[in-house]
């Protein structure tokens, strides 16, 4: 049986992909996220997310470009929107926030807030000790970085909790 030059797999065997190669899977990644077959979104997402990750995009134009000429955030959102925790809402956050960390803006507050961002979600878990594991791990980073300390203070969340 031939591999398809798609499967994720080969991807992450090979470790990297040039930039020809992912102008080609892009679109068919795009389309496979477009799809009714709800068996290829999975798929279709891991292997976004490790061209994000990966070194092949690290540019920030080259990123900057993907989301623009692919429209990504507008068919990340339509998995996003669905707020629930499964394996589609997962990536597409991954995918959204990787993108946003290296495309956004400079500004240290507010890259601060996204570095943050996941050990508070930890905060709320039902799960008591991966709370108490959030809360010691946000209050370590509070106390030794004050630009985490700011970000915080500017967003209101020391002021909530």
């Amino acid at each position: 049986m031939q591999e398809s030059s798609n499967n994720p797999d080969k991807h992450a065997e090979s470790g990297t992909q040039s930039s020809i190669d992912v102008a080609t899977i892009i679109p068919h990644l795009i389309q496979n996220l477009q799809s009714d077959n709800t068996n290829l979104h999975i798929p279709a997402l891991r292997q976004l997310l490790g061209i994000v990750i990966d070194g092949i995009i690290q540019l920030y134009l080259e990123s900057k470009d993907l989301v623009l000429k692919y429209e990504l955030k507008p068919i990340l959102n339509k998995f996003a929107g669905n707020v629930e925790k499964n394996e589609n809402f997962v990536l597409s956050t991954t995918i959204l926030h990787v993108i946003e960390v290296r495309n956004g803006n400079d500004d240290k507050i507010i890259l601060a807030g996204a570095a943050t961002e996941s050990i508070i979600l930890t905060i709320f878990s039902p799960d008591d000790k991966i709370s108490k594991s959030g809360s010691k791990a946000l209050e370590k980073l509070i106390s030794e970085n004050e630009i985490i300390r700011n970000s915080l203070m500017t967003t209101g969340f020391i002021q909530t909790v």
